[in-house]
């Protein structure tokens, strides 16, 4: 147990080493930074369900994802697996709380998709209104 929680962990401390690194030294951003992390862990439950998806064989599903919104359906949805990790992590920092702190942060490690994907989620969403509200701008002054 205690290796698969220092492997979350190196995995978890790369991410935000290189994605810090690049992002300082190309545009000094720390937000930018921050904002590719977060992404990133947001996104990692979907890469973890592609990888198994591609290595087993199956009947494989395309899905499109919304690129236009209106003002009145703004939010997206969070996949149903970052809340699922959220909960199995939950749980199992319960089941773990005799055990050294490397497993409790590895184990806390795994809940961090569903704030991350809440955060981008909101962050798409501000993106989207303000293209919406440009482009309709841009309609009525031409």
């Amino acid at each position: 147990m205690t290796v698969a929680a220092l492997s979350i962990l190196l995995g978890l401390g790369d991410i935000i080493s290189r994605l810090m690194a690049r992002s300082i030294k190309e545009s000094e951003n720390f937000a930018l930074g921050v904002s590719s992390i977060t992404s990133r862990v947001a996104l990692a439950p979907a890469a973890a369900r592609a990888t198994f998806d591609a290595c087993f064989p199956g009947k494989q599903k395309f899905i499109v994802t919304r690129k236009s919104t209106s003002l009145h359906n703004c939010q997206s949805s969070v996949p149903l697996a970052h809340m699922f990790l959220f909960a199995l992590a939950v749980a199992a920092l319960w089941s773990v709380r005799d055990l050294s702190l490397i497993i409790h942060l590895g184990v806390g490690a795994l809940a961090l998709p569903l704030p991350a994907a809440w955060w981008v989620t909101e962050q798409l969403t501000r993106y989207r209104i303000l293209t919406l509200h440009a482009t309709d701008a841009k309609e009525i002054g031409a």
